[in-house]
């Protein structure tokens, strides 16, 4: 069985990616289906790869996320003739639509700086994914991507294993067959087994969508539970009879705002 990864610092066409890989014959891929944190965890990594061997029939498993950065040296130590595809989106826009998806939450910044802005996740595994900041949200995002990028760790791989990982613009992959083909001819699929596929430009946003918020925090219990799956993972709180999901009671003023707001069309 053979694996590729493929790695970007998201809004940055993983999901196109995944896609795009999921139509060839002969690889199942997924994106973002499981959760690593960024700080190297490598239970919590070959967990997440067992999950993925669970769920795949073909001989070649594709998994496109933004986490699989820091996993390379086990990638690379440990797979058989891994193919690595990276993603490189430019930096402002980036992070323009980061803090457009994520308007109200701040991943980035750290939450013990005096001067996090924004509102703070919690504990929860999507807020592990990102490294942590003494910096403003978007200036965050910017070192971010300035660490996925150049801190010379991709460089070093991109020169130690040519034949085993490249990197392409991710604009190239989202409009061109030629950048198609380059990374099915890395990948060595045969030519008779190649889908081309130049509209599926996953996630593109027109617009800021509608946003609905509730002006309160969530219920304690449900911070506990999110800490929970963090650290064991649905499947293991489900057998030990922990609780998996918490129910919200809206209040009066709370529940005539999402009515007007699905009147208007924006829920």
């Amino acid at each position: 069985m053979q694996f590729i990864f493929g790695l970007a610092t998201g809004r940055s066409g993983t999901g196109t990616l995944a896609e795009l890989l999921d139509k060839q014959k002969g690889i199942y891929a997924k994106h973002e289906g499981q959760y690593c944190p960024w700080e190297k965890d490598i239970i919590a990594f070959y967990q997440s790869i067992c999950d993925l061997m669970k769920y795949a029939n073909e001989k070649r498993i594709a998994t496109v996320a933004f986490y699989w950065r820091n996993y390379l040296s086990e990638i690379f130590r440990d797979f058989n003739d891994p193919k690595v595809i990276v993603l490189k989106r430019e930096r402002q826009k980036v992070i323009d639509s980061f803090g457009s998806m994520y308007r109200n939450k701040n991943h980035w910044s750290n939450p013990e700086w005096e001067g996090f802005d924004g509102n703070n996740p919690g504990i929860t595994p999507l807020n592990a994914m990102w490294p942590k900041y003494d910096l403003p949200k978007l200036e965050a995002i910017g070192a971010y991507w300035d660490e996925y990028y150049n801190d010379g760790l991709i460089d070093y791989w991109l020169d130690k294993f040519p034949q085993n990982i490249m990197l392409m613009r991710s604009e190239e992959l989202w409009k061109s067959e030629d950048a198609q083909r380059t990374i099915f001819d890395f990948l060595e699929i045969e030519e008779e087994d190649r889908v081309y596929d130049t509209s599926i430009w996953k996630h593109k946003r027109q617009k800021d969508p509608p946003y609905l918020a509730l002006d309160r925090k969530p219920p304690p219990e449900l911070h506990e539970i999110a800490k929970q799956k963090a650290l064991y993972g649905r499947e293991a709180m489900i057998l030990t009879g922990r609780p998996v999901d918490v129910e919200v009671q809206l209040t009066e003023e709370e529940f005539q705002q999402v009515e007007r707001s699905q009147v208007a069309g924006n829920v």
